[in-house]
């Protein structure tokens, strides 16, 4: 799993990639790490917790892109865990997008990597409670909940 994070983060203009649990938990990352491991544990929540809000919108998703004014966040839904690449707005998203496919289809072939993401399995749904949102993300989750 490191050497796909490794590849991916080779890419020009990609500053380092790393995989999450469903909890934001950070379970691999390219060397040296993009960022601290609690910025990348937070940047796995907000990614999972998207993914879950645009699910019970009714747009499920498997690739999301947040862009930023110098810097964006690539996130890759893999169902037990995200695949999460910090890049620059210059990256050739379609080479990155290729890469990440590649990786991805390895880790799904390969059991060692199935079982790291499904050893610390843990649920979106637990990133959308009450007590884990701010007043106005709970809110918003409620009118997207009572549509689904």
């Amino acid at each position: 799993m490191e050497g796909d994070l490794q590849q991916i983060a080779g890419i020009a203009n990609v500053a380092g990639a790393f995989v999450c649990d469903n909890g934001g938990e950070v379970i691999a990352s390219s060397e040296p790490p993009v960022l601290a491991t609690v910025a990348m544990a937070s940047l796995g929540k907000e990614a999972a917790r998207a993914f879950s809000a645009l699910d019970a919108a009714g747009t499920r998703a498997s690739r999301v892109e947040f862009d930023f004014d110098t810097w964006r966040l690539v996130a890759r839904d893999l169902g037990e865990g995200l695949l999460l690449v910090v890049c620059r707005p210059g990256v050739d998203a379609a080479l990155l997008r290729m890469s990440a496919d590649i990786a991805i289809s390895a880790w799904k072939a390969d059991t060692r990597a199935q079982k790291r993401l499904t050893k610390r399995k843990a649920q979106r749904s637990q990133l959308l409670a009450q007590s884990q949102l701010d007043a106005p993300a709970w809110t918003t989750w409620r009118l997207l909940e009572t549509r689904a």
